[in-house]
């Protein structure tokens, strides 16, 4: 995996996000001017992960375009909405967009430059420890696991795979050349170890699911980004059986089941009991469930999960055609998330100034809904009693930077939970 650069591209094509907020130098708009405005110039760039000299460039763009043209301050122009281009040399260079609409009855036009300096990649060692339990695998005894740590760089335009390493050595894992930038590990065991059913692969920080887990911000050599894998319960066997495959349902050309996906079974507030592998046509099995209310869902890094309730009892013993759906995007226009204890229906998203909340329960409840963004920094929270039945909450959201967020409700007498993706615009 580490002849990325294609890969990466095509990549950053079918995993977008919606993503608007701008890191310092990194991205603009131009000045809106007084009066009527039809349509407005904007984009971001990201240096290639190899190549210091190649710069994807991505339209933000507001407005009917039909119309993109680069002059990218070195002799070079192009058109498109969307491209990469390779600079001559390292240094600081001119880049403006300008965007028009050739519909005459309705015609725009706008320009944007902005200064982007490119400078030589500086790679980092990135390494840590797989704990499972107090101890590393295999540390300080070898104990017949193996581990896998993945890499993941966090971009604006996505999540793209990097690298990938299997390690059993004192429990510790390493990549080497690692250029500077924002990142994701995630590491477990691999399904011949002896202590495969025992943990669930992690996220450093300790989550389990990416849209949870902390970024590593990689400026110089980190060499103890520790992942702590969370002991999974000993579950009583029963007579009961979930079957059933994972798909991917929202991007034109790559729909489809989805191979060597993670599935997790979780108790009714969201536990994780068992996980299992997607076969390479997609399909998954748990044997031996014993009776009871599940959760079933799918983690698979940079995209959305549904999760899907399921109840084994003596009139439904199985389950053989579950389908659990993975998206590309966080769904759009309304979110509507079931719990055991409560449903919530989230109104408009994407949202630019005040978010809505609908919220429905048999019993009263004491909530506390918080929103954090993708950093996991708080930006609101408020506890509340909600009677029994229908209730209505809202969120002031128009002093928030455009972006991705997350909206967790937490029943403050059972710690159950359930949470949505939020995008402010």
């Amino acid at each position: 995996m580490r002849s990325i650069v294609k890969y990466l591209f095509v990549l950053a094509l079918i995993l977008p996000v919606t993503l608007m907020a701008q890191p310092a130098g990194k991205g603009a708009f131009s000045n809106v001017p007084d009066g009527p405005v039809t349509c407005v110039a904007g984009f971001t760039y990201e240096q290639d992960l190899t190549d210091p000299l190649i710069c994807n460039f991505y339209d933000q763009s507001v407005g009917d375009i039909s119309d993109y043209f680069w002059d990218f301050g070195d002799g070079s122009t192009a058109t498109g909405q969307v491209l990469s281009h390779a600079f001559p040399a390292v240094g600081t260079y001119n880049v403006c967009l300008t965007i028009s609409n050739s519909d005459t009855s309705n015609f725009c036009s706008d320009s944007l430059c902005m200064t982007i300096d490119l400078d030589p990649a500086s790679t980092h060692l990135l390494g840590g420890l797989l704990y499972a339990g107090d101890f590393p695998i295999n540390n300080p005894n070898g104990n017949g696991d193996m581990g896998f740590a993945y890499l993941y760089r966090v971009l604006e335009s996505g999540i793209c795979p990097v690298d990938t390493v299997y390690f059993d050595t004192l429990g510790y894992y390493y990549f080497v050349d690692v250029p500077s930038g924002d990142y994701l590990i995630k590491s477990g065991l691999k399904t011949n170890s002896n202590h495969y059913s025992k943990y669930l692969p992690a996220y450093y920080g300790g989550a389990t699911q990416w849209n949870e887990a902390d970024t590593i911000h990689l400026s110089a050599n980190i060499f103890l980004a520790d992942v702590h894998m969370r002991s999974l319960p000993v579950l009583a066997t029963g007579n009961n059986v979930i079957k059933g495959y994972v798909i991917a349902d929202d991007k034109p050309g790559l729909a489809g089941r989805t191979g060597n996906c993670e599935v997790i079974l979780c108790d009714s507030t969201e536990k994780p009991l068992r996980y299992t592998y997607t076969n390479p046509s997609g399909s998954f099995r748990f044997n031996q469930i014993p009776e009871g209310k599940y959760l079933v869902k799918a983690e698979q890094t940079g995209m959305w999960t549904d999760v899907v309730t399921i109840t084994l009892d003596a009139v439904n013993p199985a389950n053989d055609s579950m389908e659990i759906r993975l998206h590309y995007t966080p769904q759009s226009m309304e979110t509507l998330l079931t719990g055991d204890f409560m449903g919530l229906t989230l109104y408009p998203n994407p949202v630019t100034s005040q978010l809505n909340m609908a919220i429905s329960s048999e019993m009263s409840l004491d909530i506390q809904y918080t929103l954090i963004n993708t950093l996991g920094e708080m930006i609101f929270c408020r506890q509340v009693t909600l009677p029994a039945g229908n209730s209505y909450e809202s969120i002031d959201v128009s002093t928030c930077s455009p972006g991705l967020y997350f909206l967790i409700c937490k029943d403050m007498n059972t710690g159950r939970k359930i949470s949505s993706v939020v995008v402010i615009q």
